[in-house]
């Protein structure tokens, strides 16, 4: 195969696969299609809520260790999350939607000044894409009993404890809005899709978050050209070692 020949193969490979060959393809995480309720820590995700500390510059994570199961009222279908105080992390089992969260998907209830919050933590070194939204509250129980919505909350994602996105209302003001960005992280990185509960609020509130790393096409490139350079230093030496014993 001619240089040319193997420039365009591999270029075809690289933009058919989303990576250059020998560039491992991108790995994600998704909160709802990896949850568990049998284990915490869950791979890379953890389940449980913040502890604000008083002129701290982050707040500490408190893994939770017990989960609650209820039957839910309007679909009869049993429940079960990780709870704290006030707060439960869960996902609808159901076959409809229930207080706001959609089937299959997660709900994060805080209230009374608690959070819910789920956490991600990088397995290593990389640029990360995160993405997702939380949906607006829905009032209702959720597998630990509370879950009742009024007053105001607060939606956030943090990285590494410090919130890089945010937006704030009530039962009144409509939420669930989207977020969408590239972190370069180090190993152990943190992120945390959290729910703050103020005056009550709130109730089973839906989130969706996936996390994905990124191949960048800088490191692709390179690999790409480091092949293509190898592949034509092997036929120069195969041909010249064809001169010699010709001679």
């Amino acid at each position: 195969m001619t240089t040319r020949k193997l420039i365009f193969a591999a270029a075809t490979a690289w933009l058919g696969l989303g990576c250059a060959p020998g560039v491992a393809a991108p790995t994600s995480w998704n909160a709802a299609g990896d949850f568990s309720t049998t284990a915490n820590p869950n791979g890379q995700w953890s389940y449980g809520f913040l502890v604000v500390q008083a002129g701290a510059l982050t707040n500490d994570f408190v893994l939770s260790t017990q989960t609650s199961s209820g039957v839910d009222p309007v679909t009869g279908v049993q429940q079960t999350g990780w709870v704290c105080d006030y707060c439960d992390i869960w996902k609808n089992a159901a076959t409809v939607r229930a207080y706001g969260v959609g089937v299959g998907q997660i709900g994060l209830d805080s209230d009374y000044g608690d959070s819910s919050t789920i956490r991600w933590t990088a397995p290593s070194a990389a640029v990360y894409s995160i993405s997702g939204s939380f949906g607006s509250s829905g009032s209702g129980t959720g597998p630990s009993g509370a879950g009742w919505e009024w007053g105001t909350g607060t939606r956030s994602v943090s990285i590494d404890g410090q919130q890089v996105w945010s937006e704030t209302g009530d039962e009144w003001t409509p939420l669930g809005s989207q977020f969408s960005f590239n972190e370069t992280l180090a190993a152990g990185a943190t992120i945390d899709f959290t729910v703050w509960g103020n005056s009550g609020c709130c109730g089973n509130t839906e989130i969706d978050a996936t996390i994905s790393t990124v191949v960048e096409p800088s490191s692709a490139i390179m690999t790409l050209v480091g092949l293509v350079g190898v592949r034509s230093f092997r036929r120069r030496k195969v041909s010249r070692l064809r001169s010699v014993s010709e001679a």
